[in-house]
């Protein structure tokens, strides 16, 4: 049976002061509820007449349903940090109007289920202001001097969001290697992981979603950063995110940590200074650590750290990074996170002085996404799924670098030979009379081994057993 989400489930435990008298609502951006929340308490506004926050492209669509529902509120202040561009976002189709079902300029989609003439009407009957300037000590004063505005709105309610019907699959509930080729294929095939194997939770705000322990990414670091399909977000998109992300400076009032501030900036150290340089001393060191997150983090901020650690080894030459991320929205957060982890990656290599890129990890130990982006995450898989091709991931034939393997059948014994993956050394040879011990001991003993080649043993199993069982010569490939 379909699962149906309305505003009232989806919004309304998240928010703050419901009061229907009230005719401004406050639209926090990436800053904490409570603390504003607090603040308008303290003051008496009672003016205001609910407070939430924005701060994902799909809560557009969200507050457009909400200001269905609430046709009292005739005012709305844009307020807070806009370390994702919502912001802008809200204010720009305000402005402009919309497009496509989209937001002009950002082109980021809107839900199909809310016409264009709801929107235009909501344009011209609720003023949007622009406080994202204003200091938190002057915000009760600026609510408190909105002029009051003489505008009847009636209420209009859209279609609910209708979540499809989900198949769990058996797994272990985690403890998942995904080892790819790019971003691109690692996205789909972690929404494709969720989607199928991911328990029910709840968060402690309430919030809904498929959750799965430790989900490890392994790709090669790409040379040049590429951001396209399949991802609806643009590179200003990610470059406004990755400037907050690396900037060594204290966060903005509201906002509990930055990571650039914890890498650079943090109890009298700059770490990525330190890795750097013991790096350069010795590209031995096991000691290239950065720690993002502080024992106390945890009990004392509201909003702690999610990426927590990473470690930079150099192997022959070649640098390489491993990340561990202990909560991870695994679908609108986590490439904004491994794509900045990259850019460290290449800005440590280049520092350092090494030309070789190698790989990077990043384990997420707490690996979700929220219900509200499954109908999302299902219009991608039913777009990319089958044609992975489009994006160059792992389906298409890539090297592996543990080798080849070549096998041959001489007096009714298998033969196999292993090279290294230039094919110039030979690194095993073997004999067995049973393909399927042989096979079996390989893919046992070698787990470094790319699914996809695992695969192709597979296949050349059933053409040794069947060549041996007739008598036939055997023709690998």
């Amino acid at each position: 049976m379909t699962k149906i989400k309305t505003w009232e489930d989806e919004c309304l435990p998240a928010m703050r002061i419901q009061n229907k008298e009230g005719d401004v609502a406050l639209l926090v951006l990436w800053d904490l509820l409570d603390d504003v929340h607090e603040m308008c308490c303290g003051h008496g506004l009672s003016r205001v007449s609910t407070i939430g926050n924005l701060r994902t492209p799909l809560g557009i669509s969200w507050l457009l349903r909400g200001l269905g529902k609430l046709p009292h509120i005739t005012t709305i202040v844009v307020w807070g940090n806009d370390l994702t561009r919502t912001g802008e976002a809200i204010l720009s189709l305000w402005k402009e109007g919309v497009a496509d079902h989209r937001v002009p300029r950002l082109s980021w989609k809107l839900d199909q289920l809310i016409d264009c003439d709801s929107i235009n009407r909501f344009r011209r009957e609720i003023e949007f202001v622009d406080g994202r300037s204003v200091p938190m000590t002057d915000l009760a004063r600026f609510l408190s001097d909105l002029p009051k505005r003489d505008v009847i709105r009636l209420g209009v309610a859209f279609p609910p969001v209708e979540l499809p019907d989900r198949v769990i699959f058996p797994s272990r509930g985690g403890f998942v290697q995904l080892s790819v080729q790019n971003l691109a294929d690692a996205w789909i095939r972690i929404q494709d992981l969720l989607t199928r194997c991911g328990s029910e939770r709840r968060t402690r705000k309430g919030e809904t979603l498929n959750h799965v322990i430790d989900v490890k990414v392994v790709m090669p670091v790409p040379i040049e950063e590429v951001i396209g399909l399949p991802f609806d977000f643009t590179p200003e998109d990610f470059e406004v995110y990755y400037q907050d992300f690396i900037s060594s400076e204290p966060p903005p009032q509201g906002i509990d940590y930055r990571y650039g501030q914890r890498m650079q900036n943090w109890r009298n150290h700059n770490q990525l200074e330190e890795v750097i340089q013991r790096l350069k001393k010795s590209q031995d060191t096991k000691r290239a650590t950065v720690v993002l997150l502080d024992p106390t983090d945890l009990k004392e901020l509201k909003d702690a750290p999610c990426v927590s650690l990473g470690t930079f080894c150099v192997q022959s030459g070649v640098l390489s990074s491993s990340w561990v991320i202990r909560s991870n929205d695994m679908y609108s957060g986590w490439p904004f996170n491994v794509l900045s982890l990259i850019r460290v990656h290449r800005m440590v290599a280049e520092e350092v002085g090494l030309s070789l890129l190698g790989y990077i990890s990043v384990l997420s130990q707490n690996s979700q996404i929220y219900e509200r982006h499954i109908p999302a995450v299902q219009e991608n898989l039913a777009r990319w799924g089958s044609v992975p091709e489009d994006f160059g991931p792992e389906w298409k034939f890539h090297p592996d670098p543990a080798g080849n393997f070549i096998f041959k059948i001489s007096d009714g014994q298998v033969r196999m030979t292993i090279t290294n993956a230039e094919g110039d050394q030979v690194v095993l040879e073997m004999e067995y009379t049973d393909p399927s011990a042989l096979i079996g001991w390989v893919v046992d003993t070698m787990p470094w081994l790319a699914r996809q080649h695992i695969r192709y043993l597979g296949q050349e199993q059933q053409k040794l057993i069947q060549a041996l069982k007739e008598g036939t010569p055997y023709i690998q490939g």
